[in-house]
C-alpha cells in the first residue's frame, strides 16, 4: 500500500520479505529507505519494467513477451532480477498452463540478467476456486518435475494469498510449499474464503475516512428510461419509498464510520469481534440521524494518508 509505516511494523513483527502489486507503492517504500526484498507480486506492464528492474528484487509473471523486456531492462541497469513464474490452477485469474510451464522455464532460463526464483500460483481470486490439498499437492508436483528436469533447486513457492490460510493451519502436509502472499488476513484480520475472524487479529484495525459530499431525501427507485449505468451494467433497484441517499454502503461492506479518537477504548486482544462483511447486511441508513454534513470530519495524521479501496489490498 505504499505507507511505510505499516511496512516497517510488518518487518519488526517478523515478515521476511515485503510484496505489493503497484511498483508506485513500491517505489515510495524505496524512497522512504525501505532497503529489504520487495516483490512485484503481478505481471509487470511492459511500460513500467524500467521501473521494476529499479525497485523491485522480484516478480511475478506469466508472459514471455514481458519476461524478454525484463531482461533487455535489467541488462540495460546491470542487475540481476528474480522471477516468479505463475501457474494457473483453476481459478483462471492468472498463469501460465501447468503443460506450458517447461517450456517457458527453459526460456527464462536463457534470459540474461534474470534469476528463476521458483513458481506460485493465485486462487480464490477471479473465480473463488478454494486452495485445498489437491491443487496445493499439484503445485508441489509441479516444483519437483522443473526441479528434475532442469537440475536446478527452486527457492520459493508461492501457494496463494490469505485464502490459503485455512488450508496452511489444516495440519496437512504443505509439500513443498513455503510462502503465501499475506495481507488482507494481517491487516483486516480475517481469512478471505468465507470472511471469518482470525484468533488473536482485530478485525478494526484499520478506519476508511472520507467526507460527504451530497446528502438528500429521494426516491429509491429511479425514473426516465434505463440503460447501463456508468459500470457497464444494468440497474435492478426495488422500490423501497423515499430513503436518505448517500454513498451506497452495501456496495462496500468494509466501509466504516470513523469513532471519534475520546471515544476508542483500549481492547482486549483476545476478543474476536464479528466483523462487519462476514454475511451481515448493513441496514439502511436512518433518516433520523444527524446529517454526516454536520458532523465533524476525521482527518488522519500527518503522515498517515493511507487510503484502502474495496479489494485494493494485496490478499
Amino acid at each position: 500500500m505504499g505507507s511505510p509505516h505499516i511496512a516497517r511494523q510488518l518487518l519488526a513483527a517478523g515478515i521476511g520479505s515485503l510484496g505489493d502489486s503497484r511498483i508506485e507503492n513500491i517505489e515510495a517504500l524505496r524512497k522512504a529507505g525501505m532497503a529489504g526484498s520487495i516483490a512485484l507480486i503481478r505481471s509487470p506492464m511492459p511500460s513500467q519494467v524500467e521501473r521494476v528492474i529499479a525497485s523491485a528484487d522480484i516478480s511475478f509473471n506469466t508472459e514471455l513477451s514481458v519476461l524478454r523486456l525484463l531482461s533487455q531492462a535489467a541488462v540495460q541497469a546491470n542487475r540481476s532480477h528474480g522471477v516468479i513464474l505463475m501457474v494457473e490452477l483453476g481459478d483462471l485469474r492468472e498463469g501460465i498452463m501447468p503443460t506450458d510451464l517447461p517450456s517457458v522455464v527453459h526460456a527464462v532460463m536463457e534470459l540474461p540478467g534474470l534469476t528463476l526464483q521458483g513458481i506460485g500460483t493465485n486462487l480464490a481470486c477471479h473465480s473463488g476456486t478454494s486452495p485445498d490439498a489437491s491443487n496445493m499437492a499439484q503445485l508441489s508436483a509441479l516444483t519437483c518435475t522443473i526441479e528434475s528436469t532442469f537440475g536446478r533447486r527452486l527457492a520459493t513457492i508461492s501457494g496463494g494469498n490469505s485464502a490459503n490460510l485455512n488450508w496452511a493451519f489444516s495440519g496437512q502436509d504443505c509439500g513443498r510449499v513455503n510462502d503465501l502472499r499475506l495481507g488482507e488476513s494481517i491487516l483486516l484480520g480475517c481469512e478471505t474464503l468465507h470472511r471469518c475472524p482470525l484468533d488473536g487479529l482485530y478485525t478494526d484495525a484499520i478506519t476508511l475516512v472520507a467526507e460527504v459530499i451530497e446528502l438528500k431525501q429521494k426516491p429509491s427507485k429511479p425514473w426516465g428510461a434505463l440503460a447501463q449505468t456508468a459500470l457497464g451494467t444494468k440497474a435492478k433497484v426495488a422500490d423501497r419509498g423515499t430513503r436518505l441517499a448517500q454513498h451506497p454502503r452495501d456496495r462496500l461492506p468494509r466501509l466504516r464510520p470513523a469513532r471519534p479518537r475520546a471515544a476508542t477504548r483500549r481492547r482486549d486482544p483476545r476478543r474476536q469481534q464479528r466483523p462487519p462483511h462476514c454475511g451481515v447486511r448493513p441496514s439502511p441508513p436512518d433518516c433520523r440521524h444527524r446529517s454526516p454534513l454536520s458532523a465533524p470530519i476525521q482527518r488522519p495524521p500527518p503522515g498517515h494518508d493511507l487510503a484502502i479501496c474495496g479489494q485494493g489490498l494485496s490478499s
